[in-house]
């Protein structure tokens, strides 16, 4: 087995770091490649990558497909989302008239996704997930539930039902299966992959019951899909897990704890099988720190995101400091300044960067009139009304920007390229633990308490909501 591979984070093909004058390419371990994305260009980044020693995941395109029909009923749905909860305040309950139309909504959409798979040709989606010649490969599936999840259907709000979803959790099995004994074509290249099996949920309970649908030796691995659960911006006071409630003593953010509950429900659901897993669509790095003690048994566990490039070029770079974060860069350059002092990474992109287009703080500072007792929000607003200012001192600070100059190609990957830095030293401080159960969980607890004291109020607190719940069920 490849060590490396052990615990590893995707980017997606679309990340710049795959463009030629990535000056680390070997930073990148893996690269996840949508069919829907297949295309000469595409599959040539692919194959220099996989050259250099990325493995390489193919995707089979249905996120673009969900997010498009979701879309569609997103905004009908949490307007009932948020009836319900007015409908509880006032009344106690949630009104017929309420449930009714939550009841037609699903139904509706149920008909939309059932179309939408009768029309995809499923030989010219394995047709392209097969060119890149991948790793792992994720295999077809039934999207309604995800679809029902991000429409804000599944709150816990209207108490869901897990057997209302088991028919859709069925059909990807059945679709899967279909795929793996060659029933598109294909049998003989598809037995050269790792094929991994698609399980959607939205809760503790319902990923336990997908989970258990599956039968010895059908599945080669598990994609986890946290597409629905963590698109959610609710707040919650409590959880459900192992038939118990577990409440909170104040409204949490829901995507970590909900995360976290899912994963805890796929391993009772398997019973100790322990499979190859990856989980689709996480980027946050706390929670990847969080799943690789919930992981810990399973031997390959592999994630998958776009927000490492996404939030650089939005203006989000990753910390690891005080605890690791995902930070605004102005705010970093507002503090930095105030306290007179020079913004530092040990990462090799922020210091080749660095190198080629040095900083000056203390000159920025100067012009600015900026004192230790400025005010941070001010330093900010001033930030940004002087963007020309930021690029001519502090040059890896710069916002995002059209442009094919020196500057901007290279600020793209250094940024991207920092953030995929931290992510993959997360990993690796995984991986060097992972055969030593008490040494892993001693580094994984110090960094969820170093998050806790350092991260918004609210986030720290479904952090140590997660760890009481990993403590009372032993897990």
């Amino acid at each position: 087995m490849n060590f490396t591979r052990q615990f590893i984070f995707s980017t997606n093909y679309s990340d710049p770091l795959l463009l030629e004058n990535n000056p680390f390419p070997e930073v990148v371990k893996a690269v996840l490649l949508s069919e829907k994305y297949t295309t000469k260009s595409s599959l040539k980044k692919i194959e220099t990558a996989k050259n250099k020693g990325s493995l390489i995941i193919s995707d089979n395109g249905n996120f673009t497909r969900m997010s498009s029909i979701a879309k569609k009923f997103m905004t009908i749905g949490l307007e009932l989302q948020k009836s319900a909860e007015l409908s509880i305040l006032n009344h106690k309950k949630i009104t017929a008239d309420i449930l009714f139309n939550r009841a037609l909504l699903i139904n509706e959409i149920e008909e939309v996704c059932k179309n939408e798979l009768e029309k995809i040709n499923f030989e010219e989606i394995i047709d392209k997930q097969l060119k890149c010649n991948p790793d792992y490969l994720i295999g077809l599936e039934d999207f309604t539930i995800p679809v029902i999840t991000m429409c804000g259907l599944m709150h816990p709000i209207f108490k869901p039902k897990r057997i209302n979803i088991k028919e859709f959790q069925i059909n990807t099995i059945n679709l899967y299966l279909k795929q793996k004994d060659g029933f598109y074509g294909y049998k003989e290249l598809l037995s050269k992959t790792i094929k991994y099996l698609v399980l959607h949920s939205y809760d503790y309970s319902s990923a336990r019951q997908g989970a258990e649908l599956f039968k010895d030796n059908d599945e080669e691995g598990v994609a986890i899909s946290f597409g629905g659960p963590m698109s959610s911006r609710d707040y919650i006071t409590r959880i459900k897990l192992k038939n118990r409630y577990q409440y909170f003593d104040t409204s949490l953010p829901e995507p970590y704890i909900i995360a976290s509950s899912i994963i805890i429900g796929v391993n009772d659901g398997l019973s100790n099988r322990k499979l190859p897993i990856h989980i689709l669509g996480l980027g946050s790095p706390i929670l990847i720190i969080l799943l690789g003690y919930l992981l810990r048994k399973n031997a390959l566990v592999s994630i998958d995101a776009t927000s490492t490039f996404k939030d650089a070029d939005d203006g989000t770079i990753y910390g690891s400091k005080e605890a690791f974060l995902k930070l605004d860069m102005y705010k970093v350059a507002a503090f930095t300044l105030i306290n007179n002092e020079t913004y530092t990474s040990s990462s090799p992109f922020f210091i080749d960067f660095e190198e080629k287009f040095p900083s000056n703080w203390f000159q920025l500072r100067n012009e600015l009139n900026i004192t230790a007792d400025s005010n941070v929000t001010d330093v900010i607003n001033v930030l940004k009304a002087n963007v020309v200012l930021i690029e001519k001192y502090i040059p890896y600070f710069t916002p995002m920007r059209k442009g094919n100059d020196d500057l901007i190609k290279r600020l793209r990957i250094a940024r991207a390229g920092s953030n995929y830095y931290v992510i993959e030293k997360i990993c690796e401080e995984i991986r060097i633990r992972r055969d030593n159960e008490e040494e892993l969980k001693s580094w994984v607890f110090n960094e969820l308490d170093r998050y806790k004291t350092n991260a918004s109020k609210k986030w720290g607190m479904a952090i140590d909501a997660i760890i009481k719940i990993i403590e009372k069920y032993k897990i």
